[in-house]
């Protein structure tokens, strides 16, 4: 009897380390964008004014360059485990 053809995308299990590895770093993420946790007031704004209002005087490069990449390997990491696990990610 011929075994059938493997499909490019075959459902293999995830480990529970990639899982829980993948929330560690969300975690983290949440952490970082949360700090400080003591000291806050409240402004008088909206929550959302910061989609409207202009850029900071401040913005720097480096800044910048660690928030992307926080946040593409975790983007890259998330695509990964979903791909192998079957569900969305994957392509076609």
């Amino acid at each position: 009897m011929p075994t059938p053809p493997r499909t490019p995308h075959s459902h293999r299990p995830v480990s529970r380390f990639a899982r829980y590895a993948l929330a560690a770093y969300g975690v983290l993420i949440v952490y970082a964008s949360l700090y400080p946790f003591a000291g806050w007031r409240w402004q008088g704004f909206s929550p959302f004014d910061f989609v409207t209002a202009p850029l900071p005087r401040y913005l720097t490069a480096s800044d910048l360059l660690i928030n992307v990449s926080a946040m593409h390997r975790w983007a890259i990491c998330s695509r990964a485990i979903c791909r192998r696990a079957g569900g969305a990610g994957r392509p076609g």
